[in-house]
């Protein structure tokens, strides 16, 4: 097992994904108020985990996994995946898909009898920035990867020298 270099646009997907899901911890996306007059409570703030619905829960995992994933290539850990270098691009895409969707549709109101009224918290904005983010990272990933010739630098390496050695003059010895 051998430490594995990231390229800047894993970094990116990194610390984008695992800010997102350290995030979704702290209470700061749905902002309960209430709404009647008889009622006077301060306003407080709700975590990404309840506040959303089922949606949001899935992109959060999903960014708590990218997060693991990119941590186990860092320390060296060889898992055969499916998805290759296109991988990053998908599952980032799914998260702002899914963030921007429950950013849309808003927080859901748990309250039956209307004493109190849920609204987007300033989280959930972080988090759908933090996600656009990981989507740009993942692009730069991808552009990094088909830049690099087959086979990494040792493969370049080698043709190096081959192409070396087929463009010098042969000599035979004992002649």
């Amino acid at each position: 097992m051998r430490s594995k270099r990231l390229s800047k646009g894993e970094q990116t997907v990194l610390a984008a994904s695992l800010v997102l899901f350290l995030l979704s911890f702290i209470p700061g996306w749905a902002r309960l108020a209430a709404e009647a007059e008889q009622l006077v409570l301060s306003p407080s703030y709700a975590s990404g985990w309840g506040s959303f619905g089922f949606i949001a829960n899935l992109a959060l995992l999903i960014a708590g996994s990218v997060s693991l994933l990119i941590v186990l290539k860092l320390v060296g850990v060889e898992l055969e995946l499916p998805l290759r270098h296109s991988g990053y691009a998908v599952l980032t895409g799914a998260i702002a898909v899914f963030l921007l969707v429950a950013l849309i549709g808003g927080p859901e109101d748990h309250d039956a009898q209307g004493t109190y009224v849920t609204t987007r918290g300033p989280l959930v904005y972080v988090g759908a920035l933090l996600a656009v983010l990981g989507v740009a990272g993942a692009q730069l990933h991808r552009r990094e990867v088909s830049a690099r010739p087959a086979g990494g630098r040792e493969n370049l390496i080698e043709r190096g020298r081959q192409s070396i050695a087929a463009a010098s003059p042969r000599t035979e010895k004992g002649e």
